[in-house]
């Protein structure tokens, strides 16, 4: 045998005993309870949030600063823009969620060019005998070791198992164990920002319990926030559902390791679920009473997701495949995150580190306070005022919060009303050459992100905006289905733009002959006297754009 062949065997076989190395011990987790113990204890830094009880009983809600940490960890000198990006790992207890985190960490931690100041935190993954109750507690997150440092960060949420109930997961009972033997100490940060109490929790005595955390909370912030969100089967599990049974129950094909053909045969074999069992028919009767076709299940499964792959991973033994299959999961989750960026992008709504923290701390004030009022991001993004950009962005502003503070449902009449006051702002600077871009931008962005869809029904009004209307169709202010459909709406840029830009040319105009008044009228000039007669006539302009919107005033300070 040649050299070459035996230099190449031996770097297979090389390969194969690093990947057997890395995946045994998390396939084969240990057993010892002193190990386990130590292993949940240091990972206790990871805790994202929580609801724990306080003395008197309450429950309350905990964000342990983790989100910020890890942006602070990973950011690099000179960086630029970073866009994390949330992949939250749910599912029933024991189903290997924890499992599935740690071995995506470890093998792309083995493939870094460079040594890590310190080791990337992973899971404690559960051992065998105790899969019946849940083995990490709350929202644990870890961030992924190939994209960590660059401008689109994967980070991975733990999620507790849905169904663990009341039952303490072996972490806090471990953690409790230790800190009263004196074995060790408390690591998780609590310098949250601050304890938020579960306020339904006053009116609502399920809410009190802690799986109800668990079974809402949880799942609400981390579908809210996420950008895919991997649903993780065991098929030894408990789902007892005639349906889910259907999910499980299919022996694996070695032709079924390739996820487009997984997805293909899994859709194939539940196709009339929505036909046989008894939820999902009262999902596709609610569905289908607002005018969606609902054929199967993959039609009823995109009422609710963007898309659906399905990635198999072998549990034990076959160690290369499983480390293939890792892979593909990974590429999975990159390709459907890069289409959330996509459409994030195309919808003006990408967040940044500090933004989706922003977010974040809104979404954690929202459900720990509303129990059934879906999260509005526009709502936050006008509260929370960024500085704007350009002279775009000011009429963006401007026409957002004129609509908001009066209700106007007629769109043509609110840009008529801009319109003076824009040609009386361009005015006062007329050097400017990109106002008819912005203008156009200004009406483009308004009417994708602030004027809400004009269908209604049964006396209940669609508050959908366009860049969010084609997930859900028509949705009522409380969060519910009116019915499905496409975005409808007269008033669009589409159809209003060039009447929009040629009343601002018509009052520019009429702004330029007043000014040629005021100067005929003036017998002295001074040096400056132009500007002041410009801004004379924009501050009366404004006054008048002012008295057109009954209580805009107290809103608005300036455009």
């Amino acid at each position: 045998m040649s050299k070459l062949w035996l230099d190449l065997l031996r770097g297979l076989v090389g390969g194969a005993r690093q990947v057997y190395d890395r995946l045994r011990p998390i396939l084969e987790p240990p057993e010892d309870s002193d190990e386990l113990s130590r292993l949940h204890v240091e990972d206790e830094d990871t805790a994202w949030f929580g609801v724990q009880k306080d003395t008197m009983g309450r429950p309350i809600f905990y964000d342990y600063g983790r989100y910020a940490a890890l942006m602070a960890e990973t950011k690099q000198p000179n960086a630029g823009i970073r866009y994390p990006q949330l992949v939250s790992f749910v599912g029933h207890t024991g189903g290997g969620k924890s499992t599935l985190i740690k071995m995506l960490v470890s093998l792309k931690e083995q493939k870094l060019s460079f040594s890590s100041a310190s080791p990337f935190r992973s899971p404690v993954v559960g051992s065998i005998k105790n899969d019946k109750s849940p083995t990490s507690g709350d929202v644990h997150l870890y961030v992924d070791p190939e994209t960590a440092y660059g401008p689109l960060p994967l980070l991975y949420a733990d999620c507790e198992g849905l169904d663990g109930g009341e039952a303490a997961p072996m972490a806090y009972k471990m953690r409790e164990s230790m800190q009263k033997s004196g074995q060790g100490h408390l690591h998780r940060r609590l310098f949250s920002s601050h304890p938020r109490e579960l306020v339904y929790a006053k009116t609502n005595s399920e809410a009190r319990n802690r799986e109800w955390a668990v079974r809402k909370v949880y799942p609400r912030l981390l579908y809210t926030f996420s950008d895919v969100v991997v649903f993780v089967l065991r098929n030894t599990r408990t789902f007892e559902s005639s349906a889910l049974k259907l999910l499980l129950d299919i022996s694996v094909n070695e032709e079924e390791w390739d996820t487009s053909t997984a997805t293909k045969y899994l859709m194939q074999h539940v196709a009339n679920a929505v036909f046989d069992v008894p939820i999902f028919i009262k999902y596709a009767q609610r569905w289908q009473r607002r005018g969606k076709a609902i054929h199967n299940m993959l039609d009823l499964i995109r009422c609710y997701y963007a898309n659906i792959s399905v990635v198999r991973i072998p549990t034990k033994g076959r160690y290369m495949l499983a480390y293939k299959q890792i892979n593909m999961l990974h590429l999975e989750i990159i390709k459907n995150c890069d289409a959330s960026f996509q459409a994030k992008n195309d919808a003006h709504m990408l967040s940044n580190a500090d933004e989706l923290n922003t977010y974040l701390q809104a979404g954690f004030d929202h459900f720990t306070t509303k129990e059934d009022q879906p999260f509005n991001f526009v709502e936050v993004a006008m509260k929370n005022n960024p500085i704007p950009r350009d002279f775009g962005d000011h009429i963006l502003g401007i026409a957002a919060k004129v609509r908001k503070v009066t209700g106007i449902r007629d769109g043509p009449e609110l840009f008529t009303k801009l319109s003076f006051m824009v040609a009386s702002s361009k005015a006062v600077d007329l050097f400017d050459q990109f106002y008819a871009s912005s203008c156009t931008a200004a009406l483009e962005h308004f009417c994708n992100r602030h004027w809400p869809c004009s269908f209604s029904e049964q006396g209940k009004q669609c508050v959908n905006v366009k860049s969010s209307h084609s997930t859900k169709g028509h949705q009522s202010a409380d969060g519910t289905i009116i019915s499905a459909g496409q975005y409808v709406s007269e008033f669009s840029s589409r159809n209003f733009s060039t009447k929009w830009k040629t009343m601002i040319k018509g009052h520019l105009q009429q702004v330029e002959h007043q000014l040629a008044e005021e100067k005929s009228n003036k017998f002295q000039a001074s040096f400056g006297a132009d500007d002041k007669m410009a801004y004379d006539l924009h501050r009366r302009c404004m006054e008048y754009f002012y008295r057109s919107f009954e209580n805009l005033t107290q809103h608005i300070s300036a455009v």
